[in-house]
């Protein structure tokens, strides 16, 4: 996963990882295991044909309210193509095994293949900053 966001230029920099040659692959897989501690997340590889091509994951939980958020990224050159409202399917289901509830996401309101992909869920979009919306759907 290190080595696809070092690679992809694009996505190095949506993720907020600097543009520079000295940020290696294990030190990105080093920061993306920080985050999973720090956020209680739980993470998983979106494949393609057998390639590694993202990351989706549950994080925030709290057991007593039954909530949590999901987060996602797709290598640039597999966006538009389906992979994410697949992956989004499954870790829905996977919410739903863990008894999740409700599910929601931080996204920002130029994000709109990722609104999208909430709007199949029938999702509350509700408008947190003037450049972000908080969407939710109960599962």
């Amino acid at each position: 996963m290190g080595e696809l966001i070092r690679r992809d230029h694009h996505l190095r920099e949506e993720l907020g990882f600097p543009d520079s040659s000295d940020v290696t692959a294990e030190r990105i897989a080093s920061d993306i295991l920080n985050w999973q501690r720090r956020k209680s997340a739980i993470c998983y590889g979106v494949f393609l044909n057998s390639r590694i091509t993202g990351m989706i994951s549950l994080s925030h939980y709290n057991a007593k309210s039954k909530t949590a958020r999901a987060g996602y990224w797709i290598e640039t050159e597999f966006r538009r193509k389906g992979v994410a409202t697949k992956a989004f399917e499954r870790v829905v289901k996977i919410a739903q095994e863990r008894g999740i509830t409700l599910l929601s996401a931080k996204i920002d309101k130029t994000n709109y293949a990722s609104i999208a992909i909430w709007e199949k869920y029938e999702a509350k979009k509700t408008e947190i900053s003037s450049n972000q919306y908080l969407v939710s759907i109960n599962i």
